[in-house]
């Protein structure tokens, strides 16, 4: 969705229609509703098939989504897409966002998560550079990261490996570490979107280097501004 600032968070979980429609009601209490509203003229299509396919809530303001994969929709990938301006330099609006992604996954155990700026792929920036098959992404989604944003899910098997939240805060890479009840991690670099340059990345990249797929990322001429360290995490 197009717009000066934006910011999107999409999720690719194991999870029962229960979770989405979780991740649908929240993402409007939290972004839709009552004062977080940025306009009253707005509009709302609602989809409720969930036997398979595309569900969606759109609004002048944003957009909610998800999207099932396999048989019996297996893997669902969830995502919220925001027009959000100047926010992404506000620290309290960056905050909300950390505190709707916590309640939106409370009972779920996400493989993957992430939070981007002007990124609505549903493919990771990691995976398109690494040019990584769907197949083998999802097969291997517990024991490799999908990539790594600005805020980062990270499943607990996952979260395990890098020694849990403790450690995870002591690299000094991240602003906040917190801790889903599913066992999984939400994990914001630096206090605002705004604030995500180079130099936070490279910090990110290098506390989660142990659980990144390995290879050397290549440029994608279809994605000319892919976010990612353009070295080999198992180098690291």
């Amino acid at each position: 969705m197009p717009g000066a600032g934006s910011s999107t968070g999409a999720a690719v979980l194991a999870l029962g229609l229960g979770l989405v429609v979780h991740w649908f009601r929240t993402a409007i209490d939290f972004f839709f509703s009552g004062d977080a509203k940025e306009i009253s003229d707005s509009y709302a299509v609602v989809t409720e098939t969930f036997s398979g396919g595309r569900e969606e809530w759109v609004d002048d303001v944003g957009r909610v989504a998800s999207r099932h994969e396999g048989r019996g929709g297996t893997h669902t990938g969830l995502s919220a897409a925001l027009l959000v301006g100047d926010r992404i330099a506000d620290p309290a609006f960056c905050a909300r966002l950390l505190d709707f992604l916590a309640n939106a996954l409370d009972g779920a155990n996400p493989v993957f998560a992430r939070v981007d700026h002007l990124n609505f792929q549903d493919t990771p920036d990691l995976e398109a550079a690494l040019r990584r098959t769907h197949r083998k992404y999802l097969s291997e989604s517990r024991t490799h990261l999908r990539g790594y944003s600005w805020i980062t899910g990270v499943p607990a098997e996952i979260a395990a490996r890098l020694g849990g939240a403790q450690r995870l805060s002591a690299t000094g890479a991240f602003h906040e570490v917190r801790e889903l009840p599913g066992g999984g991690l939400l994990l914001q670099a630096i206090e605002t979107l705004a604030g995500y340059g180079d130099r936070a990345m490279r910090e990110v990249f290098r506390a989660l280097a142990p659980v990144l797929p390995p290879g050397i990322p290549e440029h994608d001429p279809a994605r000319p501004d892919l976010r990612v360290v353009f070295e080999d995490a198992s180098g690291v």
